[in-house]
């Protein structure tokens, strides 16, 4: 995701974020046109929800230590959020609420820590609604996680979705049904192959999984990180064994 500018706007002018902006905040009207806010790194440990223009539809609220915030609201408050930052802000949850954003389609989730303890992670796989299903960009890098969240594969919009820099080894059979995933970022975890139901995601034109113990696919076909060119080759190597072994277990219960 582009950087959120490190300012607000109203009116056609940037003005710096600094206490006084804060305080403009907390006394802002809601017919202030802001349409672009970061609050990064100023000690924010809740979302400002009334204190928001609802004319926002870019917000970063990285670097803030979140830790437990809860979203419930911020649907209400800003209907036309577009793209929202919560990066490195200490989370070891999804927050609550925010799957009621429904115009919401870029959301940076990285640098936190949603692999977090066992219970955690348990209940992380188990909230199959936690995001907002119109997303078309997530990032979950960086995150020490070891198992992919179950709501991911419920966004069928979704184009872009980073996974770089975890401890992942597996991806469940669902990505099959992540049918507009142009872009998946995969680098730096634990996988030894790449699972064969890549071969079905057809709109997928670049895969990257340098700094993996990968086996399969060879190494001649994955020379460059996020090359159109390597993700051509892999996913006709992927879809092949993919035909080959879905071939294999007709043949298997066809012979009972």
């Amino acid at each position: 995701m582009d950087k959120l500018p490190s300012g607000w706007m109203a009116g056609g002018k940037t003005a710096p974020l600094a206490e006084d902006v804060r305080a403009a905040l907390i006394n802002s009207s809601d017919d202030l046109t802001i349409t672009m806010l970061s609050l990064s790194k100023i000690m924010l440990r809740q979302f400002p929800i009334a204190r928001l223009s609802p004319s926002i539809t870019q917000l970063d609220l990285s670097s803030n230590p979140l830790l437990g915030a809860s979203a419930e609201g911020l649907s209400t408050r800003l209907p036309a959020l577009h793209t929202l930052s919560l990066a490195h802000a200490q989370l070891t949850a999804i927050p609550r609420g925010l799957s009621t954003c429904r115009a919401l389609r870029t959301l940076d989730l990285s640098g936190n820590a949603l692999g977090g303890s066992s219970a955690e992670r348990r209940s992380l796989v188990s909230q199959r609604d936690a995001l907002p299903r119109g997303l078309t960009w997530l990032s979950l890098a960086d995150n020490a996680l070891c198992s992919v969240p179950a709501a991911v594969w419920r966004l069928a919009a979704l184009e872009t979705l980073e996974l770089h820099n975890n401890q992942l080894s597996e991806l469940r059979s669902e990505i099959e049904e992540l049918v507009a995933l142009k872009v998946l970022r995969l680098g730096n975890n634990q996988f030894d192959k790449l699972p064969s139901q890549l071969g079905w995601c057809e709109a997928l034109t670049q895969l990257g999984f340098l700094g993996n113990p990968i086996v399969w696919p060879p190494e001649q076909v994955r020379h460059s990180e996020y090359g159109h060119s390597e993700h051509s080759q892999s996913r006709c190597s992927i879809m092949s064994q993919q035909k080959r072994l879905a071939a294999s277990r007709q043949r298997h219960t066809t012979g009972r």
